[in-house]
């Protein structure tokens, strides 16, 4: 929902609610055939929202707007073992994991996204390789050991 409103759905899905129904309710205030003009009115509005549904969708997926792969990309990584202490989600390809999160990651939820973990910063060093799903424990060897990670290919 949040990707909605930021490409505007919401205002224009809004804004065609209120254009197409407001003749309908003056109308029906003063004192004209209200049912077949609020009915017209509704089908007219339903219409333009599914519209404004259909082109964001479509815009927020177009290959030119460049976030149609990240979205396909998420991942959540967590400090302590089943997804407990402090949690990162993103989409976005972490080079370094920075001073914060660098060697603490414990946990991994892949939502969407086949993603490589690295033991050094700059994707280097050793790796392992995470289809989407829920890694409560990754075991003794990465526990504490990943550095960076990148989404390799995108999932719906």
């Amino acid at each position: 929902m949040l990707e909605f409103i930021s490409h505007g759905l919401v205002p224009v899905a809004i804004g065609a609610v209120a254009v197409v129904l407001l003749p309908g309710l003056l109308n029906m205030m003063h004192g004209g055939s209200s049912k077949l003009t609020l009915e017209n009115s509704l089908q007219k509005s339903v219409a333009l929202v599914c519209a404004a549904l259909f082109w964001c969708s479509a815009m927020a997926n177009h290959p030119a707007h460049g976030q149609a792969a990240r979205r396909a990309c998420d991942v959540a990584v967590y400090w302590d073992g089943s997804y407990s202490g402090e949690v990162w989600r993103t989409t976005e390809d972490q080079a370094a994991a920075g001073p914060h999160w660098a060697k603490h990651i414990t946990s991994i939820i892949i939502v969407s996204g086949i993603w490589d973990f690295y033991a050094e910063a700059n994707y280097r060093g050793e790796v392992i390789t995470l289809p989407p799903g829920a890694y409560p424990f990754i075991g003794d060897h990465w526990k504490d050991k990943i550095n960076s990670f990148r989404c390799v290919r995108a999932t719906p």
